[in-house]
């Protein structure tokens, strides 16, 4: 029997709910033919921030945070049922792909001040 989530445990779906910009990315531009439309992860990224609202790079990056503080496995579940295109064979790589996206996303906002509005 499931127990049900108490005040330190939230639900999967109310944490889920906290990743609004990353899921959005994820089941937006990670579709079946992502691989046709961009040649790599920085130019999705890339193409996604520049049709966003200003801000959105400072909570996707927080949600990347969030993510990341889930463990290799809530990483690798929350990718997998958000993303048709990333289906890495190892676990670890969901997890190397969310710090590549924090990393992207920290260089991005330190050279574009634009991207930076809502950080301050």
């Amino acid at each position: 029997m499931k127990r049900p989530a108490t005040a330190k445990e939230p639900s999967t779906r109310a944490v889920n709910a906290q990743l609004t910009n990353l899921r959005r990315l994820l089941k937006n531009y990670y579709h079946q033919d992502a691989w046709v439309e961009f040649s790599n992860d920085e130019e999705i990224w890339s193409d996604f921030l520049k049709h966003e609202p200003s801000g959105t790079a400072v909570t996707l990056l927080t949600d990347v945070g969030q993510l990341l503080g889930r463990g290799s496995v809530g990483v690798r579940d929350f990718i997998r049922s958000n993303a048709d295109a990333l289906g890495f064979r190892q676990s670890s790589r969901y997890v190397t792909w969310a710090n590549r996206l924090k990393a992207w996303l920290d260089r991005e906002l330190s050279s574009n001040k634009s991207l930076e509005r809502t950080r301050e």
